[in-house]
Parts: structure tokens; sequence; C-alpha cells
């Protein structure tokens, strides 16, 4: 019977161990980040749903969460709901180029090239020294025949990237 205990008190130990206490939202955040660094997709929208939904982060925290769990939903082809992470995301931090820049490229891959390139625009607006919001920007351009306003922004973000 001792041996039943010891190893139901191992079981349970072990159990909380990879599923932290609800109090700990951050703890998920973080497994749900390096899950994302493993280049998993699916696996780590569990973790940030899990952190967002306690509703305990802070604001930077919330938006680092969304943010993420937006780019895995993306990577999983959730686009409407990767889309509305980003956005929520804007909500949170209306100056955040990232959050614009991601959901940019979430309309760009959801065939709202409007949308992507407003958004993509706030994000060179927000943050000019990226070179990514460019070279988005510029492939929609290309898309759309406008080869001078591509090749311009393919030159920036081709000089950003080489530290120009």
């Amino acid at each position: 019977m001792r041996l039943k205990t010891a190893f139901a008190a191992t079981l349970l130990l072990a159990v909380t161990a990879s599923f932290p206490a609800a109090s700990e939202d951050l703890r998920y955040c973080d497994h749900g980040k390096q899950l994302s660094r493993q280049r998993q997709h699916a696996e780590p929208i569990r973790y940030f749903n899990h952190c967002i939904q306690a509703g305990q982060l802070s604001a930077p925290s919330m938006v680092s969460a969304l943010l993420k769990r937006g780019k895995s939903l993306a990577l999983t082809q959730q686009l409407d709901y990767a889309i509305r992470d980003f956005t929520a995301a804007i909500q949170y931090a209306p100056n955040s180029a990232a959050a614009y820049h991601n959901r940019g490229v979430a309309y760009a891959k959801a065939s709202r090239m409007d949308e992507a390139l407003v958004d993509l625009s706030k994000a060179i607006q927000l943050a000019p020294q990226e070179p990514s919001s460019y070279l988005g920007r510029a492939v929609i351009y290309k898309a759309r025949g406008d080869e001078k306003l591509a090749a311009n922004d393919a030159a920036i973000a081709k000089r950003l990237a080489q530290g120009g």
C-alpha cells in the first residue's frame, strides 16, 4: 500500500510540474513560447489560451501572449483567429509596430490586400527602421503590378537589412 501511495504522490508531482497552477499564468505563456521556438505551432496555442483566458496578465504580458498566439494561429492557417489576436494586441498597445506588421501579414495570407497594405504602412510609420514591413508591402505592390512602389520598398528593406 505504501508503494502505491508513493507512486501516486510522484505521479501527482509530475503532473503538477508539467501543468502549473492557474495563478502562474506566465509559466503557461513561457512554455508556449518555448514550444513556438521549437517550431511547434499547434501545441503552443493551448498554453497561450490558458494564460490569456485567466485574465491575470499585465498589459505588456497580454500583448506578448496575444502576438505569440496569433503567430501560432497564423502558422496553422487559422487566419481569422490570428487577425483577432493581433487586433486585440493593437487595442492593448496601439503603438505596437509588431502587432500591425503581424496583422498585415495575416491579412495578406487571407487575401485581404487593402487591409494588409494599411497595416504594413502603419507598422512602417511606427518602426521605420524595420525592413520586414517594407518587404511585405513590396510583395503586395508587386502582385498588384505597381513595380515602382514595389522596387522602392524593396530597396529600403534591403538597405535597412544591411544596416543602412
